[in-house]
């Protein structure tokens, strides 16, 4: 494969990078947002009236109630049609609420935001706004900034604002719309700060799903702020003689990173980066090239409709490149952050849909070693099923060069951890995902995993899986992915 050069955008002010990234990114991102109808102030006049017994009190409203009847008494028909046009005024309003706040939508490109006609009035009657208009990034509570936010508060010069319910959204739609911003947008003022947010939710470990939020931004967006070896690559790069456009960096460190990538100016596909380290010598990168290229190789030739596709490698500048897949959905992690422990229904049709992807994988010729089987690898796609992506090829691929060691200290067995991988170290990982989705927390590293010990509803056949899956010598654990796609079929008909 023939390097070519990559071509850069250099250093510009935010209004001539906005030009070139005009140029790549022309498509329209439409972000569905829909408010509860309780949140607009119809909805608040009608929660006003419902609490108003409360208030009242028993006493306040008998009486009320009796002076009522008393006034109906006297002006019977004035009072009843006034009542049947108040609950048709009131009606019809709260009809119209619901469709202007149930079919709402954000518009974001190059050029800037597009926000719903809800906002009309805070905007000033503006509602497409320049991202060089937007002044900062609020997350708030109660009209203040707050590390426990319930919305999200977008201000642009000309004391205009929009203040956006973060309920109003769904997790991925909320994820798209701080990649946008952080794409188009990504030196705008936030407060508070992400990583002053981060630590605090990551402390109080709060569930709320407008925190869980906050938490997505932080991993998956946080990470590019962190410290690397090399310079990554920023939003209009071009690559691969210039069908691949990055759109923007999903996570990076150390000497990888991954972007959200268009391929021939229509795909969305995920790129992922390695870079050799400068010291490494001639025979080791010679090595390692060779490597990554056999196992690119070998990933390229999967179908499986729950695998991530490889798409195609190449090198460029001595940095290699993975072209793969992008599938639309939360990671294993992010979903039982979000939502807590799984039920073991669903945990054991997951854990057939995995087996049966190990069961393909292994049973390849040659067979596949997916390496880094964890909840960050493993994708909840819109129809629920599990679509497995990121293997350690470019892991195995760096790995060589730098020594360290392929997966997740909780879900690697201790075989893999002395470099030296086999077919049931996929078994050890599958094993401590389930304890992962049962818990809710990672497994103790390098140890068999028993989650009846610590909750006694745990079902025994789960338990007796994870155990099986998770024994500390290879040897003692299930003998092949085979044997676990039967084990796992099995416990998912009786638990279904």
């Amino acid at each position: 494969m023939a390097e070519s050069e990559t071509k850069r955008i250099p250093d510009l002010d935010p209004g001539d990078e906005l030009a070139l990234v005009k140029e790549f990114a022309g498509v329209e991102h439409i972000i569905p947002y829909a408010p509860f109808v309780e949140q607009t102030p119809v909805g608040f006049a009608l929660s006003s009236l419902a609490g108003l017994a409360e208030q009242l009190g028993p006493t306040g409203l008998v009486f009320t109630s009796l002076v009522m009847i008393f006034v109906l008494m006297l002006f019977s028909k004035q009072l009843i049609i006034l009542l049947f046009l108040t609950i048709a005024v009131f009606g019809m309003t709260w009809i119209a609420a619901a469709l202007l706040t149930s079919n709402t939508v954000v518009k974001a490109d190059y050029s800037g935001l597009s926000l719903p006609l809800i906002f009309f009035a805070s905007m000033n009657g503006q509602l497409d706004r320049h991202w060089s208009e937007l002044k900062d990034i609020i997350f708030m509570r109660d009209g203040l900034p707050s590390y426990d936010p319930v919305s999200i508060v977008f201000r642009f010069h000309g004391d205009s604002s929009a203040s956006l319910s973060l309920d109003g959204f769904t997790r991925a739609d909320f994820e798209r719309l701080l990649l946008v911003i952080n794409t188009y947008c990504p030196k705008t003022r936030i407060k508070p700060e992400i990583s002053e947010l981060s630590s605090s939710l990551m402390s109080r470990g709060s569930s709320t799903n407008a925190v869980s939020f906050t938490e997505l931004w932080q991993q998956e967006l946080g990470n590019r702020f962190s410290s690397t070896a090399f310079v990554p690559h920023e939003s209009g790069d071009r690559l691969n003689d210039g069908t691949i456009r990055i759109i923007g960096q999903v996570a990076f460190g150390g000497l990888s990173a991954v972007y959200l990538a268009e391929r021939n100016g229509k795909d969305t596909v995920i790129l992922k980066e390695a870079v050799l380290p400068e010291s490494a010598d001639e025979k080791t990168r010679k090595k390692c090239i060779e490597l990554f290229e056999r196992e690119a190789q070998l990933l390229s030739r999967i179908d499986h409709p729950h695998i991530a596709s490889v798409y195609d490698f190449f090198v460029e500048n001595q940095r290699h490149y993975m072209v793969i897949e992008y599938i639309e959905g939360s990671n294993l992690r992010t979903y039982v952050n979000e939502f807590g422990p799984q039920p073991e229904n669903k945990v054991a049709i997951w854990a057939d849909e995995i087996a049966e992807i190990l069961e393909y994988l292994h049973t390849l010729s040659p067979p596949i070693l997916h390496r880094d089987l964890t909840p960050d690898n493993m994708i909840v796609s819109r129809d629920g099923s599990i679509t497995v992506v990121d293997f350690g090829a470019s892991n195995d691929f760096l790995g060589t060069a730098t020594g360290t060691v392929v997966g997740k200290n909780s879900y690697i067995p201790i075989e893999q951890f002395r470099g030296k991988s086999t077919l049931r170290s996929d078994i050890y990982a599958f094993g401590c995902t389930l304890y992962f989705l049962v818990m809710g927390h990672d497994p103790e590293p390098f140890s068999e995993s028993s989650p009846r010990q610590q909750r006694a509803n745990v079902s025994e056949a789960i338990d007796t899986l994870i155990r099986e899956c998770t024994k500390v010598e290879s040897a003692a654990r299930v003998a092949d992915a085979h044997t676990l796609h039967s084990m796992t079929r099995q416990i998912r008909k009786d638990l279904s």
